[in-house]
């Protein structure tokens, strides 16, 4: 049940959703930054939240700047301990 509701916000989810996110969490992203985080979201939400999403965060640290990567995964593991006995 959950997974059907999380599918279907991920599938109304803008880029300028994900821009006010991060701009609301201190991570300053440019353009590419953003499409790139903004076409994994959507391509790779079930990996990154019920899965194993090592390869995918090396991959994105080689394009991400080193300051938006590393706020980017605290981020990500606040939220993932925070809400994984939901999921």
């Amino acid at each position: 049940m959950h997974k059907f509701f999380i599918s279907q916000y991920i599938s109304r989810l803008t880029k300028e959703d994900v821009m006010k996110f991060a701009s609301k969490n201190d991570i300053n992203l440019n353009q590419e930054e953003l499409d790139l985080i903004y076409s994994n979201l959507k391509t790779n939400w079930e990996t990154v939240l019920y899965g194993d999403p090592t390869k995918l965060f090396q991959e994105l640290k080689q394009s991400l700047n080193p300051d938006s990567y590393e706020k980017g995964i605290k981020l990500y593991q606040e939220y993932h301990n925070l809400y994984k006995d939901y999921l």
